[in-house]
């Protein structure tokens, strides 16, 4: 069989999902909800070049960020799925290669991010026609995003081939996604400092994704162009070779029953780590099993236990490296407080729909709510393993926030009252998803589509609210001049998106409430 025939048929596959078509409205739609509405505020009454370089900034980061969360989105459930499902297997019955079957998934998950890039592309050229960014500079731009796009999906088949559960796939394609494009650049720039190198500033930008981003300036490209096209040539590879790492697992995984010699060793390693992972320990078994029995379904691997601190710890190395590496104190605070409070977020809710999405879709969410524990045993159980996994990391959060606050008063930094409600934010966010992501697990049937979901209302629609409303005013005092800049200043103040977020945080966190305590048993039937 020729080896397009596979990559034709997933792409017609793509092409049928409706969700395939909506992507290429819905990413220049969000791109410019996003990004181009809340930058509106800064090109009032600017000139043009300062006008042209804010709206190319404004829509290349989500851009950017779009084309690296992408392998999460698309590829990372790619394979596990036709695992689970028993059809990789009749994949070989043909004959097709492992390399065939790769490049088919691969070409199945990158119709959609394809088609969302190339219609938020043009978009890019708007700031050329204002001036301050040149057609190099947008050209450069757009292999940037596509090379990251690259990686990205290639990474998450590469996950998709190491895990059978859709949320551990999930989990270490973001694993790996981050130590790419922030443990080596760190690593690499940490080296750099000991040896003190002044030649080679640029190199740790070559490894990470994100570092075509600072290299896609003029600046930066006639200074030296070799870097540029050194970092293009670093992702390719690395890219190509998640792309072949993912061949190999194919090639093996389907001769496991056939072979299983070739992969005994690996499978006893792999048996070691599962034995090590879960925590046995008969004490603190029986006091969770007397206590809430189905929290120890998220309490009983290590795992689950170390996620919240490695969170926190790799956010103190962060600062500790930004701060010494660059002597950048105040930067440093800022990153850790909301890259941090960012990253608790997304762990947070992840490890809150995971297993609860996992028991629903296996039917097991359905046995334990027909025991003794009851309907609302079952999730109150999960909200007593959260809170137990995360008080005490969330609360060392905060403690070392207000500490990194209080040292840059004392060293005469103006501290910003949005510090403050920054931290009340995190808390408020968290309950927030906690309550929501409860919901949508228990009532959906989508692991991936419940935590966008989840994300959309917690955090897009307070985001989508405010930059409508200010591209609003904005257009109206341009072509009236009547509004006044108190209105347009009012609109735009952090304050009122905070009191929003607060709102509608309650909102939702009522709502599901509501929804577990009412209509629980309605969801699970």
């Amino acid at each position: 069989m020729l080896w397009w025939v596979l990559v034709d048929r997933e792409l017609r596959a793509a092409a049928r999902r409706a969700g395939t078509w909506w992507w290429r409205v819905g990413g220049a739609l969000a791109l410019c909800v996003g990004a181009l509405m809340p930058a509106l505020p800064l090109l009032y009454d600017a000139p043009p070049a300062f006008q042209g370089e804010v709206l190319f900034t404004a829509l290349i980061i989500p851009l950017w960020f779009s084309c690296w969360m992408a392998g999460m989105v698309l590829t990372a459930d790619s394979l596990a799925r036709e695992r689970r499902e028993g059809t990789l297997g009749l994949l070989f019955l043909t004959d097709l290669s492992p390399a065939t079957v790769v490049a088919g998934k691969l070409a199945s998950g990158s119709l959609q991010a394809l088609g969302a890039v190339v219609a938020a592309l043009p978009l890019l050229t708007l700031p050329i026609l204002l001036g301050g960014v040149s057609p190099g500079q947008w050209s450069r731009a757009a292999l940037v995003c596509l090379l990251t796009l690259w990686v990205s999906l290639n990474v998450g088949l590469f996950c998709s081939a190491l895990n059978l559960r859709v949320v551990s796939a999930l989990g270490w394609t973001f694993v790996v996604l981050v130590i790419l494009s922030a443990i080596i650049p760190m690593v690499v720039g940490v080296s750099l400092g000991f040896l003190d190198w002044h030649a080679l500033d640029f190199l740790p930008a070559v490894w990470t994704p994100a570092g075509g981003l600072f290299l896609i300036g003029d600046t930066a490209y006639r200074s030296g162009p070799g870097w540029f096209w050194a970092w293009a040539a670093v992702q390719f590879a690395l890219g190509l070779c998640a792309f072949t790492g993912t061949r190999m697992l194919v090639d093996r995984l389907w001769r496991e029953t056939d072979a299983p010699a070739r992969l005994g060793t690996i499978r006893k390693w792999r048996a070691a780590l599962h034995q090590w992972m879960r925590i046995r320990n008969p004490a603190e078994r029986a006091v969770w099993l007397d206590r809430a029995p189905y929290a120890w379904r998220l309490l009983r691997t290590r795992g689950d236990r170390w996620m919240p601190w490695s969170v926190l710890g790799s956010m103190v190395l962060l600062w500790i490296w930004i701060a010494w590496r660059w002597e950048w104190t105040v930067g440093a605070t800022w990153v850790f407080l909301f890259v941090g409070g960012a990253l608790v977020r997304a762990v947070i809710l992840s490890q809150t729909i995971s297993v609860l999405a996992e028991d629903r879709r296996e039917g097991g969410a359905e046995l334990v709510a027909t025991s003794p524990q009851g309907p609302e045993g079952l999730w109150k159980a999960h909200w007593l393993a959260l809170r137990r996994l995360w008080l005490w990391p969330l609360l060392l959060f905060t403690l070392a926030s207000c500490l990194m606050g209080w040292g840059l008063a004392q060293r005469g930094t103006s501290i910003s009252p949005h510090f403050a409600t920054s931290l009340v934010l995190v808390w408020a966010d968290v309950a927030a998803l906690v309550s929501a992501g409860t919901w949508m697990a228990l009532s959906g049937r989508s692991a991936l589509l419940s935590m966008v979901l989840t994300a959309g209302l917690v955090w897009g629609i307070p985001w989508a609210l405010m930059s409508a409303a200010g591209a609003v005013l904005f257009v109206a005092d341009l072509m009236f001049r009547s509004i006044g800049q108190g209105v347009g200043d009012w609109v735009w103040s952090p304050w009122i998106y905070f009191g929003m977020r607060l709102g509608l945080d309650l909102l939702v966190g009522g709502f599901a409430w509501h929804q577990l305590c009412r209509r629980f048993r309605t969801s699970l039937g």
